[in-house]
């Protein structure tokens, strides 16, 4: 018998493997758990757990928010186990991030702007190559730099800079710097502001009004100021909005499908210069340049399309999950 279903007299495992419903339990569908599954088909690592189960471990833990001993319950599992098949699974997404974070084609720009022009509701808008935000994740403030971390809204953080497409998948992210910072500051310090990387010639990205208005280095649209001087100033800021919120939507659904991620404070636990640490549950290593931190998390957007953020650097973001 299939090694994958040892354990099918699991009510958890039979949600997948006897049909039902999996968005409850593993906060995908049938169909994206399947997209999942083929995406990774190409890694062909083996132990003693199918793949399918490997990665319904990690996607339970990952969505529930709960320790690995509740997970190790609801799988039937020994906890150390449901720890081994975490970390695979990470090591497993963590591999195909370069295949699923990219820019457009220049054969999809069309299709983007076009989009955009839709969710405006004007043609004005079908040049619109993203729309770029920022959030905060919860963390744990350092000791030796915890008003740094402080953000407006009063809680320790980090930033989350991102860019999506009309439909609300990321295209980029740049995240790390600590609550305190200007979402400006975050912007001008990103790879795709200093190296120039998107949005192409003639395109622009849209933004709210903590961003500035600007030609060069990259071409970013903002609303008018409040109070706006004409009736055409307030329908353009309206169209905007109606635009520019496609990346709110896509962090609201990230954040409350992933929960381990962001439902909980991330501790940050620095490493010297050469070192690497780990901590648990959630392993994602880092370099760390002078004066910021940057993080990636798991997300998944609108489009069903599992997508990991993360980067190499010399700092571990963890869950305390344990």
């Amino acid at each position: 018998e299939d090694e994958t279903v040892e354990n099918i007299s699991c009510s958890v495992l039979l949600l997948y493997f006897g049909g039902e419903d999996t968005k409850p339990h593993f906060r995908l569908s049938r169909d994206a758990l399947n997209l999942l599954m083929a995406t990774l088909e190409e890694d062909h690592s083996t132990h003693g757990w199918g793949r399918e189960v490997e990665m319904l471990v990690f996607l339970y833990w990952l969505a529930s928010a709960t320790s690995y001993r509740v997970v190790a319950e609801a799988f039937a599992i020994p906890t150390q186990t449901v720890f081994d098949l975490v970390h695979k699974a990470s090591k497993r997404v963590l591999a195909i991030v370069k295949r699923v974070i990219r820019f457009p084609t220049a054969a999809e720009m069309d299709g983007v702007g076009a989009g955009f022009a839709r969710l405006a509701g004007s043609a004005l808008f079908a040049r619109v190559a993203g729309s770029i935000d920022g959030c905060h994740v919860r963390v744990v403030a350092p000791a030796a730099h915890e008003q740094a971390y402080l953000n407006r809204r009063l809680f320790h953080s980090i930033q989350f800079q991102a860019i999506c497409d009309h439909r609300g998948k990321f295209l980029d992210v740049f995240v790390g710097y600590p609550g305190s910072v200007h979402d400006a500051r975050v912007l001008r310090h990103s790879d795709v502001y200093v190296h120039q990387l998107y949005p192409p010639q003639a395109w622009f990205l849209i933004e709210d009004g903590g961003y500035p208005c600007i030609q060069d280095p990259i071409t970013l649209i903002t609303p008018y100021q409040e109070p706006v001087q004409s009736p055409v100033h307030r329908r353009f800021n309206g169209k905007l909005s109606r635009a520019r919120l496609v990346v709110e939507q896509a962090f609201g659904i990230m954040k409350t499908r992933w929960r381990t991620i962001f439902l909980k404070h991330l501790s940050m636990k620095s490493t010297h210069a050469n070192g690497i640490s780990y901590s648990k549950p959630l392993r994602a290593v880092f370099r760390c340049p002078v004066n910021r931190l940057l993080f990636r998390a798991l997300h998944w957007i609108s489009l069903n399309v599992f997508e990991l953020l993360i980067t190499h650097y010399r700092v571990v973001i963890c869950t305390m999950a344990q």
